[in-house]
C-alpha cells in the first residue's frame, strides 16, 4: 500500500466511522415479565403432574375394586347357589350381636346333607365399624365348626345397608347381598379419608339377589 493510499483511508475513516455495535441486554421490566411467565409455565406444568398421577392412581384404584367386587360375586354366587332352604338347615342371618335378623353381616348355610350352618359368609372389620371399609374384609368360612380354615375373600368392602351387607326373608325369597368395594359412596371426608385411591371416590357396588335352588 502506497503512503497516499494509507492516508486517504485513514481520512475515510475519521469521516465515516464505523458505528459500533450496541451492547445487547434486557430492561427490569422484561426481565419480570420473563419471570412470570417462567413461573406460570412451571406452575401448570406441577399441576399437569399431579393431576396425571391422581388420574393413573384412580384408574388402578378402580381397577382393584372392580377385581374385589368380581372375586366376592363369584364366591357368593357360587356357594349360596347350592345353599339347601330345608326347614332343618335353613339358611340363616346374624345382625352384628349375633343374633338372629332379617338383615345382618354374617348369613350361614349348608348344602343338602350337611349340618345347619356349617357355611358361612362374614363381614369382619377391625374397628367395629363396618361403615368405614378400609379395614373391612368379607370372609368365607367353609367349616364354621373349625378354626382357621376361614378364607379371604375380598378387602375394603362395607354393607350399602348400615343395618347388614345380606338380607334373607325365608325360604320363597332370594338372599339379597347389598355391599361395595372401595370408597363409601356417602363419603362426607373425601379428601382426608380416601387420599389413597385417587381423584373422586373410587369404588363398585355390589347389588345382587341369590335363590338358592335346593
Amino acid at each position: 500500500m502506497t503512503l497516499a493510499s494509507e492516508i486517504l483511508s485513514r481520512l475515510l475513516r475519521r469521516r465515516f466511522p464505523v458505528p459500533r455495535r450496541r451492547r445487547q441486554g434486557f430492561t427490569l421490566t422484561e426481565v419480570m415479565i420473563a419471570a412470570a411467565v417462567s413461573m406460570f409455565v412451571a406452575v401448570g406444568a406441577f399441576s399437569l403432574t399431579i393431576m396425571s398421577g391422581r388420574l393413573d392412581k384412580s384408574i388402578a384404584s378402580q381397577q382393584r375394586f372392580m377385581k374385589d367386587a368380581r372375586r366376592a360375586i363369584e364366591w357368593l354366587n357360587r356357594e349360596l347357589r347350592v345353599a339347601t332352604t330345608d326347614v332343618m338347615t335353613p339358611i340363616s342371618v346374624y345382625d352384628d350381636d349375633g343374633d338372629a335378623a332379617v338383615r345382618g353381616n354374617r348369613v350361614e348355610f349348608s348344602r343338602s346333607g350337611e349340618a345347619a350352618g356349617l357355611r358361612a359368609f362374614y363381614l369382619e372389620s377391625d374397628d367395629d365399624d363396618m361403615m368405614t371399609p378400609w379395614d373391612n374384609r368379607l370372609f368365607y368360612d367353609p367349616n364354621t365348626g373349625a378354626a382357621g380354615d376361614e378364607i379371604l375373600v375380598s378387602r375394603d368392602i362395607a354393607p350399602v345397608n348400615p343395618n347388614g351387607a345380606f338380607q334373607y326373608e325365608g325360604a320363597s325369597e332370594p338372599v339379597v347381598i347389598q355391599m361395595r368395594t372401595g370408597d363409601p359412596a356417602n363419603s362426607t371426608n373425601e379428601q382426608e379419608d380416601w387420599a389413597n385411591s385417587g381423584a373422586n371416590l373410587q369404588g363398585v357396588e355390589i347389588n345382587i339377589r341369590i335363590a338358592p335352588r335346593n
